[in-house]
Parts: C-alpha cells; sequence; structure tokens
C-alpha cells in the first residue's frame, strides 16, 4: 500500500480515544472535538488547517509493548508524504511535580520503544 493510500485509509478509520476524565474536555476545536486545554485547542486547530497533507488523532490509544502499558498521546499525527506517524506530547503542566514525573515516565516508556523525543 502506498503513503497516500494508506493515509487515506487511517484518516477515514475510527479509533479508540481516553475515555478517563472526560469532565475535563472543555474546549471545541475547528473540527468538532473536545480537548482539554487551551493551548491542545490551538494545537489541534493548527493541525486541522494542514489537514490536505497530515491529519491527527486526539488521545488515541497507543500500546507500548516493551513497558507492557497503554498511553495516550496527546496527539498522533500522518504525514501524507510518506505515510510516517509523529506523536506530539503537549507537556502543558511541568510546573506540577506529579504531572512532570508522569511525563517523564511517559518519555521513557516512548525511548523503550524506540520512539525517540525531538
Amino acid at each position: 500500500m502506498s503513503a497516500e493510500e494508506r493515509f487515506i485509509k487511517w484518516k477515514s478509520e475510527s479509533y479508540p480515544t481516553y475515555g478517563e476524565y472526560p469532565e475535563f474536555l472543555r474546549y471545541e476545536t475547528d473540527r468538532g472535538e473536545l480537548v482539554r486545554s487551551k493551548s491542545e485547542l490551538i494545537i489541534a486547530n493548527l493541525l486541522y488547517k494542514e489537514d490536505s497533507h497530515l491529519h491527527y488523532r486526539y488521545e488515541e490509544k497507543l500500546y507500548l509493548k516493551q513497558s507492557n502499558k497503554t498511553i495516550h498521546p496527546d496527539f498522533t499525527i500522518m504525514s501524507r508524504r510518506n505515510g510516517e506517524i509523529v506523536y506530539w506530547e503537549h507537556a502543558g503542566k511541568m510546573d506540577d511535580s506529579r504531572y512532570a514525573d508522569d511525563f517523564t515516565r511517559k518519555i521513557n516508556a516512548y525511548i523503550k520503544e524506540e520512539i525517540f523525543p525531538g
């Protein structure tokens, strides 16, 4: 399957999202979905403007084999040009020590899976 075909298929599929804490989904994007913060709203709307050559999924489930855990990246983005996937973690509350510790564990889990930041 070509990158273009993979992109079109991926864009049309439904996907499992993070169902916990729905009360924090407060901001509606231009695409009509709810996100948790104003920063995520801005990111989602900017990504949506680029929908012809990349497509995002918000809080899609991602299973990490090495850590044997499921996480939900803020944004999973696929490129139409080459079919590559990028995970975007906003990390919007790094001033909260518990959040920062959880985020550090999440980044380390990505690295174990050979998904590298940067």
